[in-house]
């Protein structure tokens, strides 16, 4: 349900919660977090190796922790970044960009196909005192 995700939204401070008491999911999710915030590319090869386990290892561990694997999980976490960007002011240009997606149409889209709302209405309901700029 979307209000896991506006919950999820509108408490400040990490862009995701652990999925489990593995004491493992916080060096992983540490590094991806850092990853997305520094523009930098964090990919299975190098979680892997901060856990010392072979790459499909990983995958299959990562899969056990979330649900999902890893390429849809990061750009889930790449479109929380964004909203929470936007939430703290930027405009839904510069969150897409500062979330690590082409431009704001392409942030949208993925937005749009991930959540069944888009962007703006998203920050409407989370704030609906603010002004959005796209």
């Amino acid at each position: 349900s979307l209000d896991f995700v506006f919950d999820r939204l509108s408490e400040p401070g990490s862009i995701s919660d652990p999925f489990s008491a593995d004491p493992r999911w916080k060096t992983v999710i540490t590094a991806i977090e850092k990853g997305i915030r520094d523009h930098e590319e964090v990919n299975r090869d190098m979680l892997a190796s901060l856990l010392s386990l072979s790459e499909s290892r990983f995958s299959h561990w990562f899969r056990e922790q979330t649900g999902m694997p890893l390429r849809s999980y990061r750009k889930w976490l790449r479109l929380i970044y964004g909203m929470e960007r936007a939430l703290q002011g930027d405009s839904l240009t510069v969150a897409a960009h500062e979330a690590r997606f082409a431009d704001q149409a392409h942030f949208s889209r993925t937005f749009s196909d991930a959540f069944g709302v888009c962007p703006s209405d998203a920050l409407a309901y989370l704030s609906p005192v603010a002004t959005h700029q796209s």
